[in-house]
């Protein structure tokens, strides 16, 4: 029994990733336009795995032009997973579907695919009216690994919305390892001024990067956590404190003592560990401690 059922899966396998015959492909086509959320997602999940099916690429394409927006969106998530990058062009043009679920859903499958020819498009959508869309564009250019793209991102720290700018840290961020990118401390230094707590903690979270060999200017990195350290924000200070361990920045370490008698109880656990991490040194002293 166990035997044929190991069979049984191991042929459905071959289906679903290899050789998928065209009547499986429309039934789970067909499915994507059920009522029933458990089919459409399972019909997704499966048409996810053809992704080696040419018949199936070209049937999801069409979709594209159905005028039922469920159907478009759910393609367009759909695509994003195959690694083909034919498929960029047709996925770039619902960047201009009036809907904007669609529109975020096609900026974030281009970053699914992560091809530098998807620059241009995700450029244009930097600019959408919608700024879930924005945020979307900003996040796949991140994902494109492509140096000449990090100029594209720099202009998003001046988003009106918060999320947005705080995603074109994070993007700016990916791209720390690509030596042909150069990102460095003082990239950051918009940002780690911004009015928004959330983009201030997202940027002293970047700026805590110690391997390999962290920023270039990394005395940079390390005089801006310090800074950080006087947020209003408790957890961009908590958040300060953590990347100074991280980073090992020697010079902290006195600044880190000041801060310890006034600080909350959640700053005095994370002192005493950076100062551990730095160090080596076990702080308060043991004695000190009643």
């Amino acid at each position: 029994m166990v035997f044929k059922r190991l069979v049984f899966l191991t042929v459905m396998s071959f289906l679903l990733i290899g050789g998928c015959s065209p009547d499986l492909t429309d039934g789970f086509i067909r499915d994507l336009d059920n009522d029933n959320p458990t089919t459409r997602r399972l019909a997704g999940s499966r048409l996810m795995t053809m992704r080696k099916n040419p018949y199936t690429q070209r049937k999801l394409v069409g979709l594209l032009k159905s005028d039922k927006e469920r159907l478009v969106f759910l393609a367009v998530q759909i695509l994003g997973s195959y690694p083909d990058t034919t498929l960029i062009q047709p996925i770039a043009g619902q960047l201009e579907n009036p809907n904007s679920a669609t529109r975020e859903a096609a900026a974030r499958s281009l970053g699914s695919i992560g091809h530098e020819n998807a620059l241009p498009y995700l450029v244009k959508a930097l600019d959408d009216s919608v700024s879930g869309v924005r945020h979307a564009a900003v996040t796949s250019i991140g994902y494109l690994y492509y140096p000449p793209a990090t100029e594209f991102i720099f202009k998003m720290f001046r988003d009106p919305v918060d999320s947005v700018r705080a995603a074109s840290v994070n993007a700016l961020y990916m791209y720390r390892n690509h030596k042909e990118a150069n990102i460095r401390a003082a990239d950051f230094a918009v940002p780690l001024r911004d009015k928004s707590d959330l983009v201030r903690f997202v940027t002293v979270q970047a700026l805590g990067w110690s391997s390999p060999g962290g920023y270039p200017d990394s005395t940079v990195a390390g005089e801006f956590l310090i800074e950080a350290l006087r947020d209003r924000n408790k957890y961009v200070r908590i958040e300060a404190i953590n990347s100074l361990g991280k980073n090992c920045y020697q010079p902290a370490v006195s600044y880190l003592k000041k801060m310890y008698d006034m600080a909350t109880l959640d700053e005095e656990y994370r002192i005493t560990e950076a100062i551990k991490t730095i160090t080596g040194e076990e702080y308060p002293p043991l004695e000190d401690v009643k």
